[in-house]
């Protein structure tokens, strides 16, 4: 099915405007159904991720992701599913 999917290349301006295009040709509803990560869910990533310790911040890209349409993301992973995005920033 990933195969199917077009994914348009493009700039990081225009990341989440092709995310919005992409999903929606999958799921016709999904841009009403998806909600920006609350500025308390993000900082709650950013401590747990210990980012300010090592003098850095979440990556823009991501960022970006979170305050546009992460909200669903991060409620279904919870607490315990911030230690998965810990293991992604720490790759950062």
């Amino acid at each position: 099915m990933l195969n199917e999917i077009s994914f348009e290349a493009g700039s990081l301006e225009t990341m989440i405007e092709r995310l919005f295009k992409t999903m929606n040709s999958i799921d016709k509803q999904w841009s009403e159904k998806v909600e920006p990560a609350s500025q308390k869910q993000i900082h709650t990533l950013e401590e747990i991720a210990d980012l300010k310790q090592h003098g850095k911040s979440i990556p823009y890209a991501y960022l970006l992701f979170l305050e546009e349409v992460a909200k669903m993301t991060m409620d279904c992973w919870g607490r315990n599913g911030m230690g998965i995005q810990k293991s992604i920033l720490t790759v950062y």
